[in-house]
């Protein structure tokens, strides 16, 4: 999957790439249990005084479980998706790195191109209480609940 991570929340950050992988069982039911690994990339404005800006770049880390779902709409090759769960996400390279756990959320439409192969668009969603790069050096420290929202284009594989 690949993607572009857009940041919600305060202090947030620019729009960065975004991509990641899924392993996972379906079962009767159309219900399935994942593991997920996603990356990606982000860079804060930051203000040491007024007027004289930079930003603080690094990455982002998430890796957690799911609950899936996935529902045929009409009988055909088309169909909706959907996932819940959590996890645990960790930066690097920040000027003040910060890792816990996170809520996580997806949703999106699926079109059957034979047996083992969909192709997938829909949209990821993090939460996380995080201290990572705050614009204004006062507020480091300072814990806020930050968003990363990625639309999300998917090959998918099922063996």
């Amino acid at each position: 999957m690949v993607g572009l991570a857009t940041f919600a929340g305060t202090d947030s950050a620019e729009n960065c790439v975004y991509y990641g992988v899924d392993i996972g069982r379906t079962f009767c039911g159309c219900w399935g249990l994942d593991l997920y690994y996603r990356y990606n990339s982000g860079r804060f404005d930051r203000e040491p005084a007024p007027g004289q800006g930079f930003k603080d770049g690094g990455e982002w880390h998430h890796l957690g479980l799911k609950a899936t779902y996935e529902q045929a709409l009409g009988g055909g090759p088309v169909y909706l998706w959907g996932g819940l769960g959590g996890g645990y996400f960790w930066t690097n390279n920040y000027i003040a790195n910060d890792d816990g756990p996170e809520i996580f959320a997806e949703a999106g439409v699926g079109f059957n191109l034979g047996r083992n192969w969909a192709i997938r668009a829909g949209v990821n969603v993090h939460g996380m209480d995080t201290t990572v790069t705050r614009k204004f050096p006062a507020d480091d420290g300072k814990s806020r609940w930050l968003w990363i929202i990625a639309p999300v284009a998917e090959l998918e594989f099922r063996f």
